[in-house]
């Protein structure tokens, strides 16, 4: 699909948007895989309220729905992201914010990012590294490399797979399958 860098800096508005954080985008581009438009976001970094970065992806690609039409947002056949750099962190009063993002604010009652992800079919999360920061309690952060994840969702059925590796101090490979039912992300 020829001319979609051309729309990089509404992408990355969109995506600014879509996550409440602050986006930069190296290079997006689209092929078509039959009837179904692929699209591929390359370097992408968010950064949280203080200007920290908190997540990088190298690569997303995601298998467009023609759904994502009627719906007015996007929804995909699947979705992989390869190689994501991500930060989770723990305040002093204890809220969690992934990638810069409160977990659960109970007050705004908005369906966000969570509930999104939960609707779409195929997640794959490759190559991850994740760092857990612990302001509450005060602790070295943790880090766990090679960290691969899988979300399938079947109507209100998800299924998810994780493996990760933590430091060789501290543990083995760690592996966690679990089925979940529900729609809404605070409720699973």
């Amino acid at each position: 699909m020829p001319g979609v860098e051309q729309h990089k800096p509404r992408i990355v508005q969109a995506i600014s948007d879509a996550t409440g954080l602050s986006a930069r985008l190296t290079q997006v581009s689209a092929r078509w895989d039959g009837l179904r438009p692929v699209l591929t976001l390359q370097g992408i970094e968010f950064y949280d309220a203080e200007g920290r970065s908190v997540l990088r992806f190298n690569r997303v690609e995601g298998v467009l729905s023609w759904w994502s039409v009627p719906a007015l947002k996007p929804q995909f056949v699947a979705l992989e992201i390869a190689q994501p750099n991500l930060v989770v962190r723990r305040d002093p009063q204890g809220r969690v914010f992934i990638a810069g993002v409160l977990l659960s604010d109970q007050q705004s009652g908005q369906s966000g990012f969570g509930e999104w992800l939960l609707h779409q079919p195929s997640v794959s999360v490759r190559g991850a590294e994740l760092e857990w920061i612990d302001e509450l309690r005060r602790k070295p952060s943790l880090k766990l490399s090679d960290t691969d994840l899988t979300l399938e969702n079947h109507g209100s059925e998800r299924k998810l797979s994780l493996r990760a590796r933590p430091p060789a101090q501290l543990a083995a490979e760690v592996q966690l399958v679990a089925e979940l039912r529900g729609t809404d992300p605070r409720k699973l």
